[in-house]
């Protein structure tokens, strides 16, 4: 968690010390009962994934591929998370780079919240959309990079250096499967 996470928490007296292991998380918080459930419970970040719906109208929901569509739009889920002490993770599920329309969009989105936000970025795609990352962090100190590897990427420690050069080691994150 970036020094700005943690200080957000320890404000409101929800965990004890700068420390991230105490930061409980919710995952795939992309329905009205999970996130009810994650609102009402003793987590602090709520990670979700965001798609295109699948049929009309075409807007962005909480769901996770193979799935095409939810019960909740994002628009209500941001709405609903406004209320609470939450920090989010919001995984826009796209198989290309993250391109400048997508990052607006992203940035956009988020501009309102008050919440801290990570964006979760694949290790593979990181080089085709870093200038577009390094942009979105620039909008924002709530806003972080979460990035991750998937089973059969082929991403080395060393391919990374460059961007721990590049942005401050507090606002980004690695979860990554070497």
């Amino acid at each position: 968690m970036s020094d700005r996470t943690l200080e957000y928490f320890l404000s409101l007296n929800q965990i004890t010390k700068k420390d991230a292991s105490e930061v409980k998380w919710s995952h795939a918080v992309n329905s009205r009962s999970r996130l009810t459930e994650a609102l009402t419970g003793p987590m602090h970040m709520l990670e979700a994934d965001i798609i295109i719906r699948g049929r009309d109208p075409k807007e962005p929901v909480m769901a996770h591929p193979p799935d095409t569509d939810s019960d909740i739009t994002l628009k209500e889920w941001l709405e609903a998370v406004k209320a609470h002490d939450k920090g989010i993770k919001l995984d826009f599920k796209s198989k290309t780079c993250y391109s400048w329309d997508t990052v607006r969009v992203m940035e956009e989105i988020c501009r309102t919240l008050e919440h801290p936000v990570t964006f979760p970025v694949r290790a593979a795609l990181l080089s085709q959309s870093f200038s577009q990352l390094k942009w979105l962090l620039q909008q924002s100190d709530r806003y972080t990079l979460t990035v991750w590897t998937g089973r059969n990427d082929v991403v080395t420690q060393e391919d990374l250096l460059p961007y721990r050069k590049e942005i401050h080691i507090s606002r980004i994150y690695y979860d990554l499967d070497l």
